[in-house]
């Protein structure tokens, strides 16, 4: 049987805070010391999501040797349901939101009722993009259609080529939503365009010899390496093509992958597979075993603390949400609740199957 790797729980709970922490991040303060920090932060947390692919390409990998089809299939069937009840929890939320916006009630919060929800459209949004409800759902749709391709072609030994052209298909992806230079109309984050590249490395990387790859050290230092030209190109992508100063969040929402993300996180999945001990009986290697959980509840619980803090800022006449106390306390506190919740609702789940 295959050994639990506790760094790559690690990894998977290091990426749900990433995760939380950019979907949070429209609520931190103004104040421009903390907008460095954040947007320095939140442009390396890109390598959150593609962390995710990869550890569950390279687990495909793994247990495709030790389970064969039974495994595949089991994780298929489990992202499928995790996505159609997510998607059954928060449609209240979403047709609601939209309503509301519709009617000028409020706004910024949700996409207005439309096609996205009805019709050929809103079809291929939910079974394709997996944004016909929330578009931080389109992750599970993404990871399904990417093992689907794998398990194809991998029967035809084609798995080269499926790299090779999830690499091409990635770059174009880059070149249109992020440079602008192509100015095709490719979806940011889906199967072809994102997932299918990182969950295809990870199942690249699993199929090697783990003492065969190189010492932590080479991949600590291209991890640095990488981790600095992606930061440079986000800033020149920043000051150039979004054409706004460096401290503004806006543009960093705007074409949020870039050419060096993919290379940063790689080196750094590289590295912790080479320290398998890292983060062991932590907290946050805890975390990472409940992460699908966590990124399913995370929403509803920033939700709970985005209406606390306007409760707040009614109770006592400031504006909390433009302060360090949504940076260095309630942020945590929406991390910390996220985690601990899922870890409870996995408990209540396993004693009601028991």
């Amino acid at each position: 049987m295959t050994e639990r790797i506790d760094s790559l729980d690690t990894l998977k709970g290091l990426a749900i805070f990433f995760v939380i922490f950019i979907h949070a991040q429209p609520f931190f303060s103004t104040n421009n010391y903390i907008e460095v920090l954040t947007y320095t932060v939140a442009n390396f947390s890109r390598i959150a999501v593609p962390a995710f692919f990869l550890v569950s390409g390279f687990l495909l990998s793994l247990k495709l040797e030790e389970r064969g089809k039974t495994y595949e299939k089991k994780e298929l069937e489990k992202i499928g349901k995790y996505y159609i009840i997510a998607s059954l929890a928060y449609l209240p939320f979403s047709i609601g939101a939209g309503y509301l916006q519709n009617q000028g009630i409020i706004t910024g919060v949700a996409r207005p009722l439309g096609p996205h929800l009805t019709g050929l459209e809103g079809l291929f949004n939910f079974l394709y993009l997996g944004k016909g409800v929330g578009d931080f759902l389109w992750f599970f749709p993404a990871l399904f259609f990417s093992i689907a391709l794998i398990h194809v072609f991998y029967r035809y030994d084609g798995i080269k080529e499926l790299l090779i052209g999830s690499l091409i298909l990635h770059s174009v992806a880059i070149l249109s939503n992020t440079y602008r230079i192509l100015e095709l109309p490719v979806p940011v984050e889906d199967t072809l365009f994102f997932g299918l590249l990182f969950t295809t490395s990870g199942f690249v990387i699993g199929k090697r010899n783990l003492k065969d790859l190189e010492t932590r050290g080479t991949y600590l230092g291209l991890f640095i390496l990488f981790s600095v030209l992606h930061m440079a190109e986000r800033i020149f992508i920043t000051l150039t093509v979004a054409s706004s100063n460096v401290y503004y969040w806006e543009p960093y929402f705007w074409g949020p992958y870039s050419f060096f993300t993919a290379p940063m996180a790689v080196s750094f999945f590289l590295y912790i597979l080479n320290r398998p001990d890292w983060g062991k009986e932590t907290r946050l290697e805890t975390y990472g075993r409940y992460g699908l959980l966590g990124y399913l509840l995370h929403p509803a619980v920033i939700g709970v603390f985005l209406v606390l803090s306007i409760g707040l800022d009614q109770i006592l006449g400031t504006t909390v949400l433009d302060t360090a106390v949504w940076d260095f306390v309630f942020f945590p506190l929406v991390f910390v609740c996220t985690m601990e919740l899922s870890i409870k609702l996995r408990e209540y789940l396993n004693s009601r199957d028991s």
